[in-house]
Formats: C-alpha cells, structure tokens, sequence
C-alpha cells in the first residue's frame, strides 16, 4: 500500500494558492508559475 502526499503551493505575490499530490507536480507548478508570472511559487509537504 502506497501512502499519497499532498504539497501546499502558495505564491506571496499574488493569490495563487493550491493543493497538489505529488512533489513533481508542485515542482512543475512552481516553474511554471515562475515563468508566467515571474513570481515565486513556495511549497510544501502538509500530508
């Protein structure tokens, strides 16, 4: 049995805020968003 984590992703310059289950889609979520927008995307493990 495999256990699911979830990764917080919260960006502190603008409202983007977001739930995720692995650590490859926050990671990928976070280039992108820094590519887009130019902003940092934070995250982190929560489950």
């Amino acid at each position: 049995m495999s256990e699911s984590s979830m990764y917080h992703l919260v960006c502190r310059d603008c409202s983007k805020e977001q739930l995720v289950e692995s650590a490859s889609t926050a990671k990928q979520q976070a280039v992108d968003h820094e590519a887009i927008t130019g902003h940092r995307l934070d995250f982190k493990q929560v489950a």
